[in-house]
């Protein structure tokens, strides 16, 4: 249904660019069990700095950009009092078999 709905589309608003399908792939992405980021240091290792989007960080990438860049250059940012709910060490990620809030 989706396919047809982009053909037609295509075929509407550029006529003759619809050709055979070549390949079709399902889009993938990693979703934590509460739906956050992720933007921390890892526990063990205080030098490498992860930044997890939940689906959603295309939106945020400069904003993430910028703040790990901010950690990594000046070992701080402005924007350190909203990270704590982003801790790589929270408890949903640590648990065997977090509950999920994914809005479906």
């Amino acid at each position: 249904m989706a396919r047809a709905r982009l053909d037609a589309f295509m075929a509407s608003h550029l006529p003759g660019s619809v050709g055979p399908e070549i390949l079709t792939k399902t889009c993938l992405y990693t979703l934590t069990p509460d739906r956050d980021f992720v933007i921390d240091r890892l526990p063990d290792h205080s030098s490498v700095y992860v930044a997890l989007g939940a689906a959603h960080a295309f939106k945020f990438s400069s904003l993430i950009g910028r703040i790990l860049s901010e950690l990594v250059v000046d070992g701080a940012t402005p924007s350190s009092g909203e990270l704590e709910r982003f801790r790589i060490d929270r408890p949903v990620l640590l648990a065997t078999d977090p509950s999920t809030s994914f809005m479906v």
